[in-house]
């Protein structure tokens, strides 16, 4: 019987979450038997995520391109952390991501709103609004764009961000898409 697979055999292998047949025989297709799903959690949290009703294994995301849509508005009289009244851009964005596999897939995903003061590193720190007060970034602060997070809405002194939008944006989004995963990947 040399090296036949019978379909007892096939069927094992399509069971087994550490063989390639689980995977393929489940591409494109819902997974009903949800007991296998969060079996064999690892240092990452479960090894699956869902996307689009699809499970997306954690280990074959090979890329994450960041997207995002942001309406900005002039706003005058914006409280600032120093105490001062200023005006500022206000940007308002939503996020998205393409994540793509090991097996050739492209998923988009659109990322969930933001809550603020949770232990979690894709949540926000809202004491400045406790307090009446906002964060607007300057030319000088406008390194925390790539380490901060300020929720869905950035205030940015105007004439920085007319020098500056594509950059501040794309960091930006690059910033929370980042968290996003990383928040992810860690449950």
């Amino acid at each position: 019987m040399g090296g036949k697979y019978t379909a007892d055999d096939n069927r094992s292998m399509q069971l087994n979450p550490n063989n390639d047949r689980y995977y393929s025989s489940r591409e494109g297709n819902q997974v009903d038997e949800c007991f296998e799903i969060y079996e064999g959690d690892n240092d990452m949290g479960t090894p699956f995520l869902v996307i689009d009703n699809k499970l997306v294994k954690k280990s074959t995301i090979t890329e994450v391109v960041p997207h995002f849509e942001c309406e900005t508005e002039l706003v005058d009289n914006v409280k600032t952390c120093s105490f001062s009244v200023v005006q500022a851009v206000k940007l308002t964005f939503s996020f998205s991501a393409d994540i793509y596999t090991s097996h050739g897939n492209k998923l988009r995903i659109n990322l969930p709103k933001m809550k603020p003061d949770e232990n979690d590193e894709y949540s926000y720190s809202n004491h400045n609004a406790r307090n009446g007060r906002t964060t607007v970034l300057t030319e000088e602060s406008l390194y925390r764009v790539s380490e901060s997070n300020f929720g869905e809405v950035l205030h940015v002194e105007p004439g920085v961000f007319e020098t500056r939008r594509e950059e501040i944006c794309n960091l930006y989004a690059l910033n929370i898409v980042h968290r996003y995963m990383n928040s992810i990947f860690a449950k």
